[in-house]
């Protein structure tokens, strides 16, 4: 049985300062990005909503300043578009989440 308080949907709910949702943000950026994503801890990374689009949800993830700096080649800012189940029925009980790159 899924603890229901670690479900995507749920996580993804949160409000921004929450520790769960940020680690899981910042382990999916460190999982698909690599390189500084894999170092900056999850506390530090900034989240803000961005409006617009067909999705359930979608995330501006930025690096904070001091380390955007010491590392000139990696992605600053990342966007990740949450796609959720419209009905509880369906197959797939989590969302699909889908990592989008943007600089």
């Amino acid at each position: 049985m899924t603890d229901e308080r670690n479900t995507l949907k749920c996580i993804f709910g949160r409000s921004f300062d929450d520790l769960q949702l940020r680690n899981k943000l910042s382990q999916l950026c460190a999982t698909y990005l690599g390189g500084i994503w894999t170092t900056v801890p999850s506390e530090q990374i900034r989240i803000a909503t961005q409006r617009g689009g067909s999705n359930n949800k979608i995330l501006m993830v930025e690096l904070p300043d001091e380390m955007k700096f010491e590392y000139n080649k990696s992605l600053h800012k990342v966007i990740l578009r949450i796609y959720e189940n419209l009905n509880e029925n369906n197959e797939l009980p989590e969302g699909i989440i889908t990592a989008v790159l943007s600089e």
